[in-house]
């Protein structure tokens, strides 16, 4: 078993293991005296909730599970709702925890209802795609989509522990896995370690650490997202324009990785970013079979812009690069970001 520990705002370990019963020993032992409400979705519960309520009951801890269709539409007010309603039937104290087990959708989620459920409980993410496993899964940012806009409501809010099992990766659909490359490549992109480490193979154990080692840096020097963890956002700012404007056709990775490329493209149009930055993002892409055409989207991406969380007084913050592993942060007019979208 591997263990990573993030000292930020409180302490959250994250583990990773190749044997389910040892992860759900841990677990069992954070929770040990109290009620376990386990928030899956239809897809993913089919294959994996049984076992873990079953691993965790056989350790005398207390479990009941709500399972929410998948997909962006339950994170919503409506499948927040849904989960304070559970919370509240079966009389759950502020004692009491939360276990993610799900994709990125239902720790956002998830996490967002424990922070605000009797002002915050405990809980616990069990990542079961690549995206969450690398990323959404750690770190303590909870959110849910409000009028079509992405991660517009939410708080920090952090987990104890996030515990990876690789093995779920082995049902997940390929595009899934695709998804979760965004985020891996952005790791690749972002930091001059690990830019060479991708080889068109889909991620294995030390790959997914390395990433989170990433993650945990960025989280340690920064837990509330107001300074160096903003690194984290390289190409999520015109990625989630291009997730929002493309009604959510688009998996949150393949916009990620759309953002990334259309990003290092306008730092390039802006003097920033050599063109050869670009072409390296679009290789990676290609590699893995990611869309590398965003051109149908922009129009409404470049309204979406206007609703982004970093958008301040006309300005906003965006990543960009000055050369693979070498990020900045620049406050940008929003206009001049917009303009390029529509424009080229």
């Amino acid at each position: 078993m591997d263990k990573l520990t993030i000292q930020a705002d409180v302490s959250c370990d994250i583990l990773l293991s190749d044997k389910i019963e040892e992860l759900c020993l841990y677990i069992s032992k954070i929770v040990s005296g109290h009620h376990v409400f386990i928030v899956s979705d239809d897809i993913v519960a089919p294959f994996y909730l049984e076992t873990i309520k079953y691993l965790l009951m056989e350790r005398s801890v207390a479990v009941d599970s709500i399972i929410l269709p998948h997909g962006e539409q339950s994170k919503s007010s409506d499948g927040l709702a849904a989960i304070h309603r559970f919370l509240i039937k079966n009389a759950a104290s502020r004692h009491d925890y939360i276990l993610n087990l799900g994709g990125g959708m239902v720790s956002d989620l998830g996490g967002f209802a424990a922070a605000t459920y009797m002002r915050g409980i405990g809980y616990i993410n069990m990542p079961t795609s690549l995206l969450g496993m690398v990323d959404s899964g750690i770190g303590g940012k909870t959110a849910i989509n409000f009028d079509g806009i992405k991660n517009i409501i939410g708080a920090f809010h952090s987990p104890l522990l996030t515990a990876i099992y690789p093995e779920f990766l082995t049902t997940l659909p390929v595009c899934e896995l695709r998804s979760g490359m965004g985020e891996v490549i952005k790791y690749s992109v972002i930091s001059p370690v690990f830019s060479n480490m991708l080889s068109g193979e889909f991620p294995d154990i030390e790959l997914i650490m390395n990433c989170c080692k990433i993650k945990k840096r960025y989280v340690e020097l920064d837990a509330y997202d107001n300074g160096q963890r903003k690194i984290l956002n390289f190409g999520h700012t015109f990625g989630h324009a291009f997730e929002s404007g493309s009604g959510f056709e688009l998996s949150h990775g393949e916009a990620v990785g759309l953002g990334m490329l259309a990003i290092a493209r306008f730092g390039n149009h802006i003097g920033i970013t050599p063109p050869d930055v670009g072409r390296e993002i679009e290789r990676k892409l290609i590699s893995y079979k990611m869309p590398t055409d965003y051109s149908k989207y922009t129009d409404l991406a470049a309204y979406e812009l206007c609703h982004d969380k970093k958008n301040d007084g006309g300005l906003i913050e965006m990543v960009l690069l000055e050369d693979i592993g070498s990020p900045i942060i620049a406050r940008i007019p929003i206009e001049k970001a917009r303009d390029f979208l529509c424009n080229g």
